[in-house]
């Protein structure tokens, strides 16, 4: 049989890494135009891939914005491969949204430049895959994925073809590069040599080849096209045994030949992690922590808020969808993607520059978000409330009805009087009592297209009330009523009737949300309610009882540090390593909140942990420094979550900090969120790894007969589930001298960087939801989403004539008032006090995205099923009369591939275990 030796021209770029951006970009612009003038003299140089990075044509065309016919001309022959990604992102470390809409973007930006973009699930060096990219990648029609990591050979019957299936069974043609992606970096022109180095390449891959046709890699990381390669083809050639052939060809053609003859070994299913640390660099999901909390609460910005309310306004016909600045900002945070950025191994300058990008993404994403619920709000129903009234317009993306807490700042105008109070009613009228947290005066900045911008004098009130029962994907309106100078029982605020109890050590139970107490020593503080009892020890550890399975966590939060030697990409300890814990802590508690809403404790710990370590001593330092920790606990009333907001002072070198979480059973797995799954890990140690650490996305919890808790936090993926004693630990920073190193003792001189120290002050925000036996995978991902995405709030007075204020003139003309531009949408029907945008009739069912279409005008909805077992239920959209045109099941690029039936009940969808689908409901102006 023919051996067929398929040789792929191509570069891996890393936009950022050991150089900046701006740096590597001019390299880039070398490396494209020494490309074009090699493919323009050279006709036998068939074929050279992108990376299959959209950006590098974005990144180049900013310098050399005349090149564009000359790309073009080479795409559209063939010659020069692009897509189908728009960043070589890691999955691990960013939403399922960001990567789908990492291909969306890619697929599209490639058809603008040919009609048959390399549809091909490139995926070079990602460190590990997440469990549903195979039906990602069918959800674009790509039918295989081409990947260097996460997979070994010789546990699969020594093979590297193999078929990939997510958890829904969605599966793809699977390729391995058991040699990597440089396997035939360069070929010398020196024909003898160049014959005997693709023999040892040939040798070396028919080991794991299903069959005769071997893909040879030509190119690594930031080369050049090799100029000398058709010359070295046509001086080897004729020196190959017959029995050989070499085709300077493109990954889609070598995959088309391998299909054709494969027979695929047992499936593999889930997600890819497998290898040693050094293979799979998992010391990565910890690395910088700062920046994986960054791009996540910009994440859960874009996907569970602004781009929800953008679509309820265009779809109440309120707003425009602001396209273009929602791509802008979606393009902006995946420059943050790639995997040498999100994860937290190169440059300082670079990782600098991430922030900048993230703080852009915000402010965009912010601006969008005020006016687009400005817009809702100014469409509710007012009738029958004052002209003086403010509305609260409070809302939540979540698919299920939330009873949670709100804060909201309330401007009073200090012409009502300085010592004006409010009172709250919901829609029925009642009066719902509240919190304020402060009040402050200050001038109001009162912005205009149309009118010079001014400043009202107002007293700002933080008010804090409890929401009751807001609807699924939905809001709630509330009635602030202006109270002159209340002197009155009548005109005091209700007295908030609470479900948390407190120790009789604590503050009192009335609204004294900005009390301090220090604790007496010999009493410990108890924060509780109807479902939790949580009692704070001495030591600063937490002893949990549930309520309901009456299940008991005892020394919950004890924070444990040990060495680290390792560098950005692996975590590694010395060999004789202390570990210093706060278990024999001396702390300060004290009660900030004591009652009402919310109990809530800080707890002040002024540890010392080792200055650094020593490699060569394989010891931690003998000298210490004092880093204090200061943790606030919180209960608010009816929660299932004890939530903690720490702060570290990091002020001391290569170390680990962690916070453990013990239970009292045995669990042989842990479920730990993941990228439109919920994954369940066994605890066997399959590869031998220094720390046993894995990823998670917003949670990872365990569960015994029971009942079980689970670890909810924001941008924290690195947990581990421990034996000794059973339970989990959430790390919360890694601080290492440098990016890596590639000479053992010895650090490169790109590679030592300060910042990977990350010293100063960290924040990191996680709680612990406590839940039965039964708990299902949904109830655990809501109630993670929820932790990370609270009911916000927008206010506005009912009548807009007292709050009406600006300058029409920068001179004084003599011209009184202001100008006036109609409210566009005054006609328009009105909003209930209460709605709900979504419903879905099965609470296990989840809501991925709510989106307008990227080319026409219709609502998008994104469902997913987080189970091991079918679900189907109803979904319905509020204001059906936009959506009277019918629904679609579309692709994950959003082509129609059936009709579904729409009722007036909605649409009926059917659900496999762990399958997602994507709806189109085309909207009738």
């Amino acid at each position: 049989m023919t051996r067929h030796l398929h040789l792929i021209s191509h570069t891996h770029w890393d936009r950022e890494w050991y150089l900046t951006f701006q740096q590597f970009r001019l390299r880039l612009v070398e490396l494209v135009d020494n490309l074009l003038d090699l493919l323009d003299r050279d006709e036998e140089f068939r074929h050279f891939y992108l990376d299959g990075q959209q950006i590098i044509l974005e990144d180049y065309l900013e310098i050399r914005p005349g090149q564009r016919k000359r790309l073009e001309q080479h795409i559209r022959s063939g010659r020069l491969g692009i897509g189908p990604w728009y960043v070589q992102n890691d999955t691990f470390l960013t939403s399922a949204e960001a990567t789908i809409r990492n291909l969306l973007h890619g697929i599209r930006d490639a058809r603008r430049w040919t009609e048959h973009p390399m549809m091909i699930g490139y995926l070079p060096d990602q460190f590990g895959h997440i469990s549903q990219l195979p039906q990602i990648l069918r959800g674009f029609g790509i039918d295989n994925a081409i990947l260097g990591r996460g997979y070994k050979p010789e546990g699969h019957a020594g093979k590297s073809e193999f078929e990939w299936a997510s958890p829904d069974g969605s599966s793809v043609l699977a390729i391995h590069l058991p040699n990597w992606y440089n396997n035939a970096q360069r070929l010398p022109v020196e024909p003898e040599q160049s014959a005997r180095l693709l023999g040892w390449i040939a040798e070396k891959s028919e080991r794991y080849a299903s069959t005769k046709h071997l893909l040879l890699m030509n190119g690594v990381d930031h080369l050049e096209a090799q100029e000398t390669l058709t010359e070295a083809l046509r001086a080897v050639r004729p020196l190959l045994s017959q029995d050989t052939v070499i085709h300077h060809t493109d990954l889609a053609s070598y995959v088309a030949r391998v299909r054709e003859e494969v027979e695929l070994p047992a499936c593999v299913t889930g997600e890819l992690r497998e290898g040693d640390q050094y293979y799979l660099l998992h010391g990565t999901l910890s690395a910088r922590v700062y920046l994986k909390q960054a791009s996540q609460r910009t994440q859960d910005l874009l996907e569970r808020y602004v781009e929800p309310v953008a679509a309820w306004n265009a779809l109440l016909g309120l707003q425009a969808y602001p396209h273009d600045a929602l791509s802008f900002a979606w393009r902006k945070v995946m420059h943050n993607h790639p995997h040498d950025s999100i994860c937290g191994c190169s440059r300082d300058a670079v990782h600098d520059e991430m922030l900048a990008r993230f703080r852009q993404s915000d402010e965009v994403l912010n601006a969008l978000l005020e006016r687009g619920q400005q817009s809702l709000i100014r469409q509710v129903d007012v009738s029958g409330m004052g002209d003086n009234d403010q509305l609260i317009f409070a809302y939540h993306t979540s698919s299920r009805d939330r009873t949670d807490l709100v804060e909201a700042d309330v401007d009073v105008l200090q012409e009502d009087g300085e010592d004006a109070g409010i009172r709250l009613y919901d829609a029925s009228g009642r009066q719902v009592p509240h919190e304020t947290l402060g009040r402050r005066k200050l001038g109001k900045r009162m912005l205009s297209p149309i009118n010079l911008p001014t400043t009202i004098p107002v007293t700002r009130h933080r008010i804090r009330f409890q929401a009751d029962a807001v609807p699924a994907m939905g809001y709630a309106v509330y009635r602030v009523e202006v109270v002159k100078a209340p002197n009155t029982e009548a005109d005091s605020p209700v007295r908030i009737e609470s479900s948390l109890s407190v120790s009789a050590s604590t503050a009192s139970s009335e609204s004294s949300a900005l009390s301090t107490q220090v604790m007496p020593t010999n009493r410990p503080p108890v924060l509780e309610n109807e479902w939790l009892r949580a009692e704070i020890a001495p030591n600063g550890s937490i002893r949990l009882t549930d309520r309901v399975t009456g299940l008991t966590y005892e020394g919950l939060h004890v924070f444990e540090d040990d060495s680290d030697i390792g560098h950005s990409y692996v975590s590694h300890p010395v060999l004789n390593d202390t570990v210093v814990t706060t278990a024999d802590a001396v702390t300060q508690i004290e009660c900030l909140s004591g009652g009402g809403l919310e109990q809530s404790y800080r707890i002040t710990i002024p540890w010392s942990l080792p200055i650094e370590a020593d490699e060569e001593g394989g010891r931690r330092s003998e000298l210490y420094r004092e880093c204090s920790i200061v943790t606030e606990v919180t209960l608010r009333q009816s929660a299932r979550v004890l939530a903690f907001n720490t702060r570290f002072d990091n002020r001391v070198e290569d170390h680990r900090l962690r916070v453990r979480f013990p239970v009292p059973f045995s669990s042989g797995v842990c479920r730990a969120g993941g990228q439109l799954d919920v994954v369940t890990r066994p605890d066997a140690l399959e590869w031998q790894r220094d720390r046993n650490t894995h990823p998670n996305w917003r949670f990872v919890g365990l569960t015994g007969e029971a009942g079980g808790i689970a670890m909810l936090n924001e941008g924290l993926h690195d947990y581990e589930h421990t034996h000794d004693p059973e339970g989990l630990t959430l790390t919360l920073l890694r601080a290492v001298r440098s990016i890596s190193r590639r000479v053992p003792g010895a650090i490169d001189e790109y590679g030592l960087e300060e910042g990977h120290q990350v010293q100063g002050e960290h924040v990191f925000t996680y709680g612990v939801h406590v839940h039965g036996a039964d708990v299902s995978h949904a109830e655990l991902y809501l109630a993670a989403e929820e932790f990370a995405n609270p009911i916000r709030s927008v206010v506005r007075p009912v009548k807009d004539d007292r709050w009406k204020s600006g300058r029409p003139w920068v001179q004084e003309p003599g011209i009184e008032g202001m100008f006036e531009r109609p409210d566009p949408n005054a006609s328009k029907p009105k909003l209930p006090l209460t709605g709900s945008f979504l419903q879905l009739s099965e609470p296990r069912m989840l809501v991925s995205a709510v989106k307008m279409a990227e080319d026409r005008d219709s609502l998008i909805l994104r469902l997913w099923n987080p189970e091991e077992q079918a679900i189907e239920g109803n979904v319905a959209v509020d204001a059906a009369e936009h959506t009277s045109g019918g629904a679609y099941l579309v692709n994950l690029l959003e082509e129609r591939e059936r009709e579904l039936l729409l009722t007036e009940a909605g649409v009926w969808i059917a659900l496999r275990p762990k399958q997602f689908v994507t709806v189109e409901l085309p909207l009738e102006r």
